[in-house]
């Protein structure tokens, strides 16, 4: 059943890398800085409940500062804030979409494989191989011998 689990799951992927490949070269690229968090000024917070707490920039949505169409902008996402490994003063590349105005930022566990995406992709597996094996029949090994 893994053989089907993993089949299941690369496709699953390549299908994401596709789809993500067409935003990436579709959207407009531009070069950004982390300025903070979430409106704030910290990086790092001096007591360890702070960490805990939920207040630390691991958990904090990054703050973007980038310039385009010769404006200088500020965006900070909701859904940035999970997994983004971004600190002060690094720098990262924001997709823009020139139609919808939609904004991505392009780090690997932001844009090319998302906690949600793991998830999704993991259940879909999981139950697509427990369909397969219900619905499939027995694999037919040799039959036994019938002696006349």
């Amino acid at each position: 059943m893994a053989y089907y689990f993993f089949r299941i799951l690369g496709i699953l992927l390549i299908l994401n890398l596709a789809y993500k490949s067409y935003i990436y070269y579709t959207y407009e690229k531009v070069e950004a800085k982390v300025i903070g968090y979430d409106g704030s000024e910290y990086e790092n917070y001096q007591n360890f409940e702070d960490y805990f707490d939920g207040r630390s920039p691991l958990f904090k949505s990054p703050l973007v500062e980038f310039k385009w169409d010769n404006y200088l902008y500020q965006s900070c996402r909701d859904e940035w804030k999970y997994l983004n490994f971004l600190r002060k003063g690094h720098s990262t590349i924001v997709l823009i979409d020139k139609s919808s105005r939609s904004m991505e930022l392009a780090t690997f566990s932001q844009f090319w494989l998302t906690y949600y995406n793991v998830l999704t992709f993991f259940t879909i597996a999981y139950f697509g191989t427990v369909f397969v094996a219900l619905s499939l029949p027995e694999r037919i090994g040799k039959k036994p011998r019938e002696w006349k």
